[in-house]
């Protein structure tokens, strides 16, 4: 039965795939034979040919061998260094085997084996991803099929109709921000009372090209490029009745600017949904998140989730619902209604010492 516990744990289950696909890699690649004893992440950057320019990803991946007890972390003269652990022989060639009474009522079989092979496939047996001095996962027609893949899991769907019912309560008017290929504004046209208005912002020339290829039942739609770490796009204040910002708050360098944006944008009594949106929360799957935006093209700037809602309420949002699957949340807050905009007690600045900037496009070192 779907549930949200049976939620939680379906995204932590698929988070052990993701480790354990790592894992495997590591063995092929020479990885795990090669860390026979302490060393630091430069020492393994160097025996393995890695380009320098991705100790960082290879940091992350060191810490998703740690999750899975692959291999074990400690400190030295004040800096970390990694060993694999050993293994009885006759088990190290087994594969990981599923949860599946954890994944059952979201996912079949199929999916844990296509979150395997994708992520194997990406990284490669040899783990030529951190050889290459240019390969990152970007938001473009490259990438499509692993995007909707992942953008249309059932996990994600499921906060994304969470979400999406809160909104159409609220009025037929939204701005959906990072929009990608549109599924979320699609599920807002069709569960509108009234034709909706919709304005759909995102980055991505490709993804909006994908966009404007659905169906949006009665709904007028306008599409907007922009990268939102410029800001907003110019729209009327208190112009909106809902606002979805749905698995892209984490690239926002500035969120505090963003989050007063999107309060002159919502009009009072209007919902606001910060969705899918990772954060330090103390789960499981947080080596495994921390790991895949570093392969990402795109900076992530990421907060405890504790201090995001501390950012949300400091506006002036009441946050009245909250869901999380594993360490991508949601979160569901509105503009109270004869409320004012709080005075902006916290800028970016003041977020260095919590805030934790993941990925990038690796550079040519060469």
């Amino acid at each position: 039965m779907k549930s949200h516990e049976s939620l939680f744990t379906a995204a932590i289950e698929s988070a052990h795939i993701f480790d354990n696909a790592v894992r495997e890699v590591s063995q092929t690649s020479g990885l795990l034979s090669a860390l026979t004893h302490f060393q630091t992440v430069e020492d393994v950057v160097r025996r393995l040919a890695f380009r320098p320019e991705r100790t960082a990803q290879v940091l992350h991946l060191l810490k998703v061998l740690v999750a899975t007890g692959a291999a074990e972390e400690r400190e030295v003269n004040g800096r970390k260094v990694y060993r694999a652990v050993k293994q009885p022989a006759a088990s190290m060639p087994e594969r990981y085997q599923p949860k599946y009474d954890h994944l059952s009522s979201w996912y079949g079989e199929g999916h844990a084996e296509l979150i395997r092979n994708g992520n194997k496939g990406m990284l490669g047996d040899d783990l030529s991803f951190l050889r290459s001095p240019s390969a990152a996962i970007q938001f473009n027609r490259e990438y499509e099929l692993a995007w909707r893949t992942n953008l249309q899991n059932p996990l994600y769907e499921f906060g994304r109709m969470v979400a999406v019912r809160e909104l159409a309560s609220r009025g037929h008017r939204f701005l959906d921000l990072a929009c990608g290929p549109g599924f979320g504004a699609q599920r807002l046209a069709e569960f509108s009372e009234q034709p909706a208005t919709i304005v759909c912002v995102d980055k991505s020339t490709d993804f909006l090209a994908i966009a404007r290829t659905n169906m949006y039942p009665q709904a007028s739609v306008t599409f907007i490029e922009r990268d939102l770490n410029t800001g907003l796009p110019p729209v009327a204040p208190e112009s909106f009745d809902g606002v979805l910002f749905n698995g892209a708050f984490h690239f926002m360098q500035d969120q505090p600017a963003r989050l007063r944006e999107i309060w002159r944008a919502l009009r009072p009594g209007g919902a606001f949904v910060l969705g899918h949106c990772f954060s330090y929360s103390g789960f499981a799957d947080e080596a495994m998140h921390d790991f895949y935006f570093s392969l990402l093209e795109d900076k992530a700037y990421v907060l405890p989730w504790a201090t995001l809602k501390d950012l949300v309420t400091e506006v002036g949002f009441v946050i009245f619902k909250e869901l999380h699957r594993g360490s991508h949340s949601y979160l569901i807050a509105e503009r109270p209604i004869g409320a004012v905009e709080s005075s902006p007690r916290t800028e970016f600045t003041d977020l260095a010492g919590q805030v934790k900037i993941l990925g990038g496009k690796a550079c040519d070192g060469s």
